[in-house]
């Protein structure tokens, strides 16, 4: 844990703070303030404390995929067909066919697992509930599963996205904590101390 003394009226700060999340994050998160941001919180006449909690998971898959084989492939979306660098080997994988869908499952070295499900229907018709309908199908046919040698094809991408957590406080029955937080004394001898985002990105 690192506490730093800041001065959150000044925008430098939150500059600051962007290269450290960079830092932290192994440039996974930047930037985090946006000038907006950082414009409206600057001008707020109050205490500010800031709590970063940066997680990582480390998993490398059991099966790794051989860098020299990726190619250029057609990759056929919801809606369109694309051209993208696509991943590829043939390995033992668990493996489940059903009327629906096929699915795979690529284990961790850690002990996780990455589950993919693939509709054998698709384009405009195949709706979200129907993909999520699938997954958990995946996940309830666990008998059904089989080691089989599979040759799997997976496109690289990237994924990124931002949550404001802050309302959860409410399903938690903590929303009071939103206007008044308990004992704070050990950090501010602020009469009205409460919690105003809880975000995760």
């Amino acid at each position: 844990t690192v506490l730093k003394l800041v001065d959150f009226s000044e925008p430098a700060t939150y500059e600051a703070l962007n290269g450290d999340i960079t830092d932290f994050t192994k440039e996974l998160i930047d930037p985090f303030y946006s000038d907006e941001r950082i414009t409206e919180l600057t001008q707020k006449d109050q205490l500010h404390l800031l709590v970063l909690n940066m997680l990582y998971f480390k998993g490398e898959w059991k099966a790794t995929f051989n860098e020299t084989l990726t190619s250029q492939e057609a990759f056929y979306g919801k809606s369109e067909e694309s051209t993208v660098d696509m991943m590829a080997q043939t390995k033992q994988f668990n493996y489940l066919e059903t009327e629906g869908f096929q699915a795979v499952q690529m284990n961790y070295t850690n002990g996780a697992n990455f589950l993919v499900v693939l509709p054998k229907e698709t384009g405009e018709t195949l709706s979200n509930e129907m993909m999520w309908q699938y997954y958990e199908g995946a996940l309830s046919e666990e008998s059904n599963w089989k080691s089989t040698t599979v040759q799997l094809a997976l496109p690289k991408w990237q994924e990124s996205t931002s949550l404001d957590l802050t309302n959860s406080l409410d399903l938690l029955g903590l929303e009071s904590f939103k206007h008044k937080l308990t004992d704070t004394r050990y950090f501010t001898e602020e009469a009205d101390t409460l919690l105003s985002q809880i975000s995760q990105r």
